[in-house]
């Protein structure tokens, strides 16, 4: 009965590691260069590592309470994901904002590149892993951790621009606009989180006769279809 959360959990494992270790070194050399791009990088990865940690954790929650019954296995919205995606979020636009005005360019940074490289390059295997691996019972769970990754992949491919310009062409401006990209990606955690856990307070409040009626119209409906 253990094989079955581990399998399905050893996934968001090896994605938790691998974004810790992106985010140390993202931070650290996002620092030693000044460029608010790595550091922001290095910000959403140090966020989704926390969210993937609380989704495992709420899944083995899940599993012991309902006796060895596999959970759903999603990432859940969360208050402190939000908080910490805006306030992430606005450091970032206001320190990429404070560049563009004050025009001071950061330094090149070839680390950050091989980091946005290997991000690149990792993230369509952990695709694939997940591919491969998924239980079709748990398909939303799949898609949801699919569409993560290729939001996190075009993330990475426009760190990976902006970098690439200022290292090769000096134009040290792409760095900043990337930190603007990073601060709308954070806003947008944010506010899913929000939203979502809105929604669920909603469902969890809603009387239960309305809520199974609402659900025996919505399976007639699929039925008809």
């Amino acid at each position: 009965m253990v094989e079955i959360p581990r399998k399905l959990s050893q996934v968001r494992y090896v994605v938790i590691v691998y974004n810790i270790l992106e985010a140390a070194l993202a931070v650290c050399f996002g620092i030693l260069a000044q460029s608010i791009a790595l550091i922001g990088f290095g910000l959403i990865s140090t966020i989704e590592s926390y969210e993937d940690f609380m989704a495992v954790k709420q899944f083995y929650s899940d599993f012991s309470e309902s006796s060895g019954t596999v959970g759903s296995h999603l990432k859940k919205p969360m208050v402190s994901v939000a908080i910490f995606s805006f306030f992430g979020g606005t450091w970032a636009l206001i320190q990429s904002i404070k560049l563009l005005i004050l025009k001071t360019p950061p330094l090149t940074s070839f680390a950050g590149i091989i980091i946005a490289l290997c991000s690149l390059l990792i993230m369509p295997l952990l695709a694939y892993w997940i591919y491969c691996n998924h239980d079709s019972a748990k398909l939303d769970a799949m898609r949801m951790g699919l569409n993560e990754i290729w939001a996190y992949m075009l993330l990475s491919l426009g760190l990976l621009s902006g970098l690439c310009l200022n290292y090769f062409f000096g134009f040290w401006k792409a760095d900043p606009f990337v930190g603007l990209i990073v601060s709308g990606f954070l806003y947008k955690k944010s506010f899913d989180n929000i939203i979502n856990k809105w929604e669920e307070t909603d469902k969890c409040e809603a009387p239960p006769d309305e809520y199974n009626n609402s659900k025996d119209v919505h399976d007639a409906t699929v039925k008809r279809l």
